[in-house]
Parts: C-alpha cells; sequence; structure tokens
C-alpha cells in the first residue's frame, strides 16, 4: 500500500487467544500511514489478554475499498475508574506526624493533590512520595487543616477524589479549638516618674493562649504578659504596643497605648514641661 494515506474511522481486532471474537477499539490518531505508530482504546464487556493480536480494516458502506492487515502486541492498561484518599491513622494529633494516601483503580501515569481547591506544594514540613501516591506532614499543625483531594491522570482520562476533610486534633478525639487572637488590650499607667515603678499587662481573646510581645517607639523590649519596668527613666517615654500571636491559627493583632515619663518633680511629662518653658522664653524675648 506503500505511503498510501488511510482514513480508518474504526478497526475490528480479531483476537487470536479467545477464538476469533471481536470488540470496537478507538484509535490515538486519524487518519493514520502505514508505519505509524497508534494506540488503541478498548472498550469491550470482557477484558481481552495480554499478547498477540491481528487486526483488519472493517469496510464501511460508501468508503473506497482498501485493505489494512497487521499484527500487534496488545498490553492491556487498564483505565482510571476510581480514585480515593485515606489515611492510616484514624485521627492527625497535633505536632505529630500524619500521611494521605491516593489510591487509584486502574493505572494512573501521574498524581497530583489539591487542599481546598488548590495546588499542594511540597515545603518543609510537607513531603510527597517519589510517585506522589503519598503526602506526609510532619509535623502536622491546626493551618494543615482543610479539604485534600487526589488527581490521578492516565493517557485516556483523569480522575479525582472526594474531598477528604482534615481536622487535627489536640489530643485524641479531642478537636483543637481554635480562635483569635481579637480585642487585644493594654492596661497600665498612662505616666510614671521617673525613679517609679510601672508595670504594664496585655491580653487578648485566643484559644489557646497568646505569646505577647513588647515594643516601645518600635523597639523590641520584652516578651510575656506582664511587663514591669524598674527604675522609670526617659526611655521609657513614648508609644507601646503589645503583639498577641496564636501558633495554632497563625494570625495576630495589636494594641498600642501612649506612656508618659514625669520629671521627679513635675506632674507634667518631661517633653511637656519643655515645651512650657521654651513658649514662656519665647515670650519673654519678645515683650
Amino acid at each position: 500500500m506503500g505511503n498510501t494515506r488511510v482514513q480508518v474511522l474504526s478497526l475490528v481486532l480479531l483476537g487470536l487467544l479467545k477464538g476469533g471474537w471481536s470488540f470496537q477499539v478507538t484509535l490515538s490518531k486519524d487518519p493514520v500511514e502505514v508505519g505509524d505508530d497508534v494506540v488503541f482504546e478498548v472498550r469491550s464487556p470482557n477484558k481481552p489478554e495480554t499478547g498477540s493480536w491481528q487486526f483488519r480494516n472493517e469496510q464501511k458502506a460508501g468508503e473506497p475499498p482498501f485493505s489494512l492487515t497487521g499484527n500487534a502486541t496488545l498490553h492491556i492498561i487498564d483505565s482510571v475508574t476510581k480514585v480515593t484518599v485515606n489515611s492510616p491513622s484514624p485521627y492527625p494529633i497535633l505536632n505529630n506526624t500524619f500521611s494521605l494516601t491516593c489510591n487509584v483503580s486502574g493505572n494512573a501515569d501521574s498524581r497530583s493533590w489539591l487542599k481546598d481547591g488548590q495546588p499542594l506544594s511540597a515545603g518543609d514540613r510537607i513531603t510527597f512520595s517519589k510517585d506522589n501516591s503519598a503526602v506526609s506532614f510532619n509535623p502536622v499543625l491546626v493551618s494543615d487543616n482543610g479539604t485534600y483531594q487526589c488527581i490521578a491522570n492516565s493517557y485516556f482520562r483523569n480522575g479525582t477524589s472526594t474531598g477528604y476533610n482534615l481536622v487535627v486534633n489536640c489530643k485524641l478525639n479531642l478537636v483543637c479549638v481554635t480562635d483569635g487572637p481579637e480585642q487585644v488590650s493594654i492596661t497600665g499607667p498612662d505616666a510614671s516618674r521617673i525613679g517609679s515603678t510601672a508595670v504594664f499587662t496585655c491580653s487578648a481573646l485566643s484559644q489557646p493562649g497568646c505569646e505577647y510581645t513588647w515594643f516601645i517607639n518600635g523597639k523590641l523590649v520584652a516578651k510575656g504578659s506582664p511587663y514591669k519596668i524598674h527604675p522609670v527613666n526617659s526611655s521609657n517615654d513614648g508609644s507601646y504596643t503589645c503583639t498577641a500571636w496564636n501558633s495554632l491559627t497563625e494570625r495576630n493583632s495589636s494594641a498600642v497605648k501612649m506612656h508618659h515619663v514625669l520629671d521627679s518633680a513635675s506632674l507634667w511629662p518631661r517633653h511637656a514641661v519643655a515645651m512650657v518653658i521654651g513658649t514662656l522664653v519665647s515670650a519673654a524675648v519678645l515683650v
């Protein structure tokens, strides 16, 4: 037949191993030429056997006559029919190792993962097996909570699992209740004299409790809810910021309070005294 181009719409495979019964197949390309490599997608109620097969064309009405025969080795590849996600551990425990497995019915060329509908990427804590059939969390954190899916890809069709809802437990059978921080507040004096003692307290609504960090005029000065200054000096004058951090929700929130330092012999803040004196001197010069 040489290089004659053949329009092949369908073929019938004749099985030599099963007494000549036939079934319908679909070509991976159409049209084909002699010498082309083609892939057959088999659709049959019975699964054929792997082995040597002979094929010929099926003549259709109105088509020009031609002859197409040949031999091929048939390898049976089950396409993806079902994808599921499960875990060997029933409960993900906070700060422990946890993994999810992608199970595929059929042959998958590749797998990928989604979290809440978005592609899941590897990181310091999150790793994939060599063939992406499993994802591991080491350790698992509350921030890993979400819906996970596995996508199995094959030559003929893809499959996506239903969502696996991952909820991290603080202890066995005890789901971590997390929230906040919210309503961060600072209690403490508005002003303090030089040489005195000043105590400030930071609080927030948070589950579990927060970590607190203190800044004065943008400079880190302390950690913890209470912040005690003794003795107060001029550098303690300014803007106090308390930042509350919840390590489970991975959120933070802050509050700000102004604190003035008073001169030991005055009821006025030191910078206010300087402003008043400066005004009086200026007035005296003008007079």
